[in-house]
């Protein structure tokens, strides 16, 4: 294969990744937006009070029905794309290595977990070295997201009428949030203990 051909099928695996990462940043906020209309809501003395999703005005009782699909839909959407951005990095991580650049100058749409991962409590410690990564909380930031949608689904059945419908309904959407979010927690957890370090 030519140099204009490797440059090609690199410049089309940078435009993959940037899609991949685009659309995750996209979902992590609406995510996380519907996560914060929850809890402002549920704890809003106003029980009354409509709100308004895409443009549709729905009273609040209206609103609890729709949060247990909501979440599931939005946190199947953020676990698609953490899971297809990791292979499509591992095919730009050679060639990053070569060329002396790192994970993040691929990434033109980072968002603000991303940028949590750079905190640092060490004055010296250099931001560019990102080699160690044995122990760092930094790898349980999408997990907790994942997990404050797993709460917030639990939560809603409190406001759920208690019917065989609307817990089957409620534990259904639970159950499938959890059964698609073990392997998120398995390799955050591997890459945490060390026993597996790779972003896959």
């Amino acid at each position: 294969m030519n140099e204009a051909s490797d440059d090609h099928l690199i410049n089309l695996q940078i435009a993959n990744f940037q899609s991949i990462s685009k659309a995750q940043k996209n979902l992590l906020i609406v995510l996380m937006s519907y996560l914060g209309f929850v809890w402002i809501y549920a704890f809003s003395p106003a029980s009354d009070a409509s709100i308004k999703i895409l443009g549709l005005s729905l009273p609040t009782p209206d609103f609890w029905p729709i949060t247990p699909a909501m979440l599931t839909v939005l946190t199947l959407g953020f676990i698609g794309t953490i899971n297809a951005i990791g292979p499509v990095w591992a095919k730009l991580q050679s060639t990053a290595t070569k060329a002396g650049l790192d994970f993040y100058d691929f990434d033109v749409q980072k968002n603000l977990l991303d940028y949590f991962t750079f905190l640092t409590l060490h004055p010296e410690k250099p931001l560019e070295d990102r080699k160690s990564r044995r122990f760092q909380l930094r790898h349980f930031l999408y997990p907790l997201v994942i997990l404050a949608s797993l709460y917030a689904t639990s939560y809603s059945m409190r406001k759920l009428p208690s019917t065989c419908f609307y817990k089957t309904y409620s534990w259904g959407c639970i159950f499938v949030q959890v059964a698609f979010s073990i392997r998120i927690f398995w390799r955050a957890l591997c890459r945490f203990s060390g026993i597996r370090q790779e972003h896959i």
